[in-house]
């Protein structure tokens, strides 16, 4: 987190500062209990839950998911995940796999205190309760949409990854092939080599008594 900080700082920094932020990272670093505490846990679980689309055909309806945020409809997720942490403490990556939230629940619960505070307006709760479920249903489902066209992406990105890689293994060893081939071709025979300097040492002593 620290070294993010840092390398997001926008102050302009010269040598001896920076030599000097990063020594006071490293006596952070050194000093930090091995065993993460709960806030940090917690602020894992949030970022690990936050949804961050890598193209802009991920962001599908952008200006509507910052209403969301914008009205705090957004937050339940990631508080419902920091809750879910405090109590049993889930393992970090199974937040990853969670797709949709009992939101219902919330609601409900919600609508009761209202029940009990004003019995006169049941008819009003239960019309919005129902436009609320509806809501966050559609969040939810547009939520995990996105989150299977991220998944998608990145799938794709590997395969497309591997087969560019094993294309280049396959051409780096045809050519190693090719350069072999044109060697031996153009490669004396053995035999050859030794008649022809068996020869030059015949033809050295013929020399030599004339």
């Amino acid at each position: 987190m620290e070294l993010f900080e840092f390398v997001t700082d926008p102050r302009q920094l010269n040598d001896e500062q920076v030599d000097a932020m990063l020594d006071m990272i490293q006596v952070q670093v050194e000093d930090r209990p091995t065993t993460k505490t709960n806030e940090q846990q917690v602020e894992e679980a949030v970022f690990m839950q936050t949804f961050i689309p890598s193209s802009l055909g991920q962001v599908l309806n952008s200006e509507r998911d910052q209403l969301a945020y914008a009205e705090g409809r957004m937050e339940k997720t990631l508080s419902a995940a920091i809750s879910r942490l405090e109590v049993s403490q889930p393992r970090l990556m199974d937040l990853l796999n969670v797709d949709e939230l009992d939101m219902d629940a919330l609601d409900d619960s919600d609508d009761d205190d209202d029940d009990d505070d004003d019995s006169d307006d049941d008819d009003d709760d239960d019309d919005d309760s129902d436009d609320d479920e509806e809501t966050d249903e559609e969040e939810t489902e547009e939520m995990y949409k996105q989150r299977m066209a991220f998944r998608q992406e990145r799938r794709e990105a590997r395969e497309q990854a591997k087969a560019a890689e094993r294309a280049e293994l396959k051409a780096n060893k045809n050519r190693v092939k090719e350069e072999k081939r044109e060697k031996r071709a153009s490669k004396i025979p053995k035999h050859v080599k030794k008649r022809h300097k068996k020869l030059s040492k015949q033809k050295k002593k013929d020399n030599m008594h004339y």
